[in-house]
């Protein structure tokens, strides 16, 4: 898994590529923490890289947009390829986040 970030206006951007598998998901985790910790309350996961993810990648999200949104913050999920993006729906997720098509639109 790699990790980037960036920002677009007051919103974060983190792009997740690769697996998010049980090997890397404490990086993940951990990653998504400091932005919490930091203040960050608009953050948007680019997932156009991701090829994989486990019940505990999608457990990391939940619990860490469950903590924004006690601060009125959000995590939206945008770029998802339809492999990832039926994860998300057989899971129930897809009702749990804003989805967009780009990080842009997340964003804005």
């Amino acid at each position: 898994m790699e990790l980037s970030e960036r920002r677009i206006g007051g919103c974060v951007v983190l792009a997740v590529a690769g697996r998010l598998d049980s090997g890397v998901v404490t990086q993940f985790d951990r990653h998504l923490s400091a932005l919490l910790e930091r203040g960050e309350s608009n953050i948007a996961l680019d997932l156009a890289n991701l090829d994989f993810i486990t019940s505990r990648g999608l457990s990391v999200m939940l619990v860490a947009a469950k903590k924004l949104q006690a601060r009125q913050g959000r995590i939206a999920l945008c770029g998802m390829n339809d492999r990832v993006r039926s994860v998300f729906e057989m899971c129930g997720f897809l009702s749990l986040f804003p989805v967009f098509p780009s990080a842009e639109a997340a964003c804005a």
